[in-house]
């Protein structure tokens, strides 16, 4: 399976399995149009590689810590409606070289990256805390904006960088 649409809630049972998306980028893509889409993971950790919100009117919701684990590369992008990360934490882990978030809000967002990571980003927005962890000084997170020479802004109340080298990035908010 290469790509997985969401209507409705999304449930998954506890346990120590992951959700993978085999071939190449598959998508996870939740696309209610109206009234609330509860997201709970219930601790299973999601192995794809893009995370797509395309429901006009309507709004994911986390219900529990989103554990997100891309292995080609990806990106994380709303398209329409809205994102209510709900207090949560959202984790990305990565051994992939590239990685894109795109209009996006969270409450704590951490990435940690086990090699060199190019992430592109377009403004961010963190309501508490941003932990960017590159692996090593060898293997850093290089954290730019998605247009070379336009500067960018992130947004967090705290923030916990180690490894991570930044281009055309503005600090924003309390952790700036």
């Amino acid at each position: 399976m290469n790509s997985l649409d969401i209507y409705g809630n999304f449930n998954l049972s506890g346990g120590s399995a992951q959700v993978q998306m085999r071939g190449t980028f598959g998508a996870l893509t939740f696309k209610a149009t109206s009234g609330t889409q509860i997201v709970t993971t219930n601790g299973v950790d999601i192995g794809i590689d893009n995370f797509y919100l395309n429901g006009s009117g309507g709004t994911v919701q986390l219900a529990d810590n989103f554990s997100h684990k891309p292995t080609l590369g990806g990106t994380i992008k709303k398209y329409a409606g809205t994102f209510d990360p709900n207090g949560k934490t959202y984790t990305i882990s990565t051994g992939s070289s590239s990685l894109g978030i795109i209009d996006m809000n969270f409450y704590n967002l951490t990435i940690t990256t086990t090699q060199n990571c190019n992430l592109t980003i377009t403004n961010l927005t963190i309501s508490n805390n941003l932990v960017l962890n590159g692996d090593s000084a060898t293997k850093r997170i290089f954290i730019y904006s998605n247009e070379i020479g336009t500067q960018r802004t992130i947004t967090a109340a705290n923030v916990t960088v180690t490894n991570a080298d930044f281009r055309d990035i503005k600090g924003a908010g309390a952790g700036s």
